[in-house]
């Protein structure tokens, strides 16, 4: 048996998950997009707040629609694992997840089956939430 294991994070959310664990919540009333997990960590730049959303098959415009970025949020960066991705260093505040991923020139079929990381963390007088979709499992048996 195989696994391969693809991660294609940024260097500090590593830190993270190493510090995180695994903590399940409970799924949000919409089935399209499930928290799986939400932990805290801090370090000498503050605290980071992280919660990791699948995104199920069945999601629709409407359904990302529903999800809105805190208005304190001022910086975003989507990364999936097929090596697209994009930094979003304009006013992310207060638009939503499809905004977000229509400002990354990302497709809804790109988002089925992958994972969101959301990390908000105080940097000096700035927030930046990072949004990561990066985690994938390959598994092949011999």
């Amino acid at each position: 048996m195989k696994k391969t294991i693809t991660i294609l994070v940024l260097s500090v959310v590593s830190l993270i998950f190493s510090s995180c664990g695994s903590r399940m919540i409970l799924t949000p009333s919409n089935q399209s997009i499930t928290a799986i997990e939400h932990c805290s960590t801090e370090d000498s730049k503050g605290t980071r707040q992280v919660t990791i959303y699948q995104i199920n098959e069945s999601v629709t415009e409407s359904d990302l629609e529903q999800f809105r970025i805190h208005d304190d949020i001022e910086y975003a960066a989507v990364y999936i694992n097929n090596g697209k991705g994009k930094e979003i260093e304009y006013n992310v505040a207060g638009i939503t997840l499809l905004q977000l991923v229509k400002n990354a020139d990302l497709n809804i079929s790109d988002l089925n089956h992958e994972h969101f990381e959301w990390i908000d963390t105080p940097d000096g007088n700035r927030n930046i939430q990072f949004v990561i979709k990066a985690i994938h499992f390959d598994e092949e048996e011999y």
